[in-house]
Formats: C-alpha cells, sequence, structure tokens
C-alpha cells in the first residue's frame, strides 16, 4: 500500500471479490482518512526527571500558552492529548508505544495546528518531549477497517494504476 500511495495516479480496492473503492490516493485519504497524525517522541524517563528537577531549582514562570497542570493529567500522553485538544478539540490518541505518542487530528482540526505547534515548542521541556513530527494520513493507516469492517489486509487486493509521461 505504501507503493501505491506514493506512485499511483488511480487506486481499485477489491475485497470479497467486489470494488469497494477507487479514485486517486488524495481521493481515497480525504474520503477515508481521519485527517492527520502527529507523532511525538518523549524524552527518557531519567532526563525527563532530570529536566524537571532543573526546571524547579530556575522557578520558571508560566508561559501565556494554555494550563495543562500535571495534577490533571497523570501521564505525559494524557497531558498531549489535553493539550492537543486545547487547539484541535476532536483530537484522539491513537496509541502510546514505548516513549511515543500518536494523536490523530481532524482535517477539520487544521487552523488549530500552528497554535499547538507553537505550544508543543514552546512547553515541550515541561511536557517531556524529544520531538515531534505530523504528517497526512496514509492509505495503509486507512485501509481496511474503513472500507471494509472486519477484514483483514491480506484478504483485500490492491490494483493501481501508474500512467508514465515517457
Amino acid at each position: 500500500m505504501p507503493e501505491a500511495d506514493l506512485l499511483a495516479d488511480d487506486i481499485h480496492i477489491l475485497a470479497g471479490g467486489r470494488l469497494v473503492a477507487s479514485g486517486t490516493p488524495h481521493e481515497l485519504k480525504s474520503t477515508y482518512g481521519s485527517g492527520y497524525t502527529l507523532t511525538v517522541v518523549l524524552k527518557t524517563a531519567a532526563e525527563q526527571h532530570r529536566k524537571e528537577q532543573q526546571r524547579q531549582q530556575q522557578h520558571l514562570g508560566s508561559s501565556n500558552t494554555p494550563a495543562v497542570a500535571a495534577a490533571e493529567c497523570s501521564e505525559p500522553a494524557e497531558m498531549l492529548l489535553a493539550l492537543a485538544r486545547h487547539h484541535v478539540p476532536h483530537a484522539v490518541l491513537r496509541g502510546v508505544a514505548g516513549g511515543e505518542v500518536v494523536l490523530m487530528l481532524p482535517r477539520a482540526g487544521a487552523p488549530g495546528f500552528p497554535g499547538l505547534l507553537r505550544d508543543l515548542d514552546a512547553r515541550g521541556v515541561e511536557l517531556g518531549v524529544a520531538s515531534y513530527g505530523l504528517s497526512v494520513t496514509t492509505l495503509e493507516e486507512v485501509w481496511p477497517p474503513a472500507v471494509v469492517p472486519n477484514c483483514s489486509m491480506a484478504a483485500m487486493y490492491c490494483t493501481a494504476t501508474f500512467i508514465s509521461s515517457a
């Protein structure tokens, strides 16, 4: 699916012998995708603890960004979700694995992205953020659940049309 996403002009998805979706990668992602994926890589617990101690010793003042108090959120993922929802109300926590937090941000929330990214930059140390990335939902993230519930990727067949200019 990643190759079709990057190279195909048209994609046709077959499942159970039926055509279930057809269109350009952009059309399919717009129709079935959830929007954007915000992936946040957290610093190690030891690094985060050290930074927090330094911050407390320096008595850093609060910024003009919305407050997400540690008392309100016990986990870094919850703190990041609360911050994201301040700017993009329908943000959803997709998963936490190791030191990585993945949030799904709807396309309709795009006007709130600049503020969210500014706050991530400004409050990165406080939130334990090592790095982050924002990407458009890929076709691999969209299929198959959005189109064919209870169908595995192995049971689907994808045909892609490539048009060469040569």
